[in-house]
């Protein structure tokens, strides 16, 4: 054994494995937890999120999703699970393409037993159709990072995706689409 090991390269969470969840005492939890994702689009001063793993948005695949919601079912969870993303919607197309139209098809073939959360950024206010398509999904809220509505701050800190923006209507627009 070595005292550290390094890599430049991030894993591929493609090869990662579901959860073990028949390890835990589900009864003791509020809320499961799965992960579609890592790495972020931006590059927002003060998050480490890119530092840790990469700017380069990894996905795992519907299969390994819907394995994930299957296992959690199959032990009898019923109620919230958070999508623990950074950033859920830094690879739109796929979401739109292939991830939420497999999971609306599994929730209404259980008759919707998840409530799904996560955390986006402000563009998702931009897209209609991902919207749309998450709510269909069972998605009930999402956390936004606004940090500042301050023009000169948003630009101190990189923070692009919230600049030049009505972030109250962005807001809105999401509440709008029963987020």
């Amino acid at each position: 054994a070595g005292p550290l090991y390094t890599s430049r390269e991030f894993p591929n969470i493609e090869k990662t494995p579901a959860p073990l969840w028949e390890l835990i005492n589900m009864k003791a939890y509020a809320t499961m937890s799965i992960q579609y994702s890592r790495g972020c689009p931006f590059n927002c001063e003060f998050c480490n999120v890119t530092v840790l793993f990469g700017h380069k948005v990894r996905t795992k695949n519907k299969a390994q999703i819907l394995a994930e919601l299957d296992r959690l079912y199959d032990r009898g969870w019923r109620g919230d699970v958070f999508v623990v993303d950074d950033n859920f919607i830094g690879n739109k197309k796929k979401l739109k393409r292939e991830i939420l139209p497999a999971m609306i098809e599994w929730m209404e073939g259980k008759k919707h037993p998840f409530t799904f959360n996560t955390e986006a950024s402000i563009d998702l206010s931009d897209d209609d159709e991902l919207m749309e398509l998450m709510v269909k999904a069972g998605f009930a809220s999402v956390f936004v990072g606004i940090e500042t509505p301050n023009e000169e701050s948003l630009t101190e800190c990189n923070k692009v995706q919230n600049k030049n923006r009505d972030l109250v209507a962005c807001v809105r627009k999401i509440q709008g689409s029963s987020l």
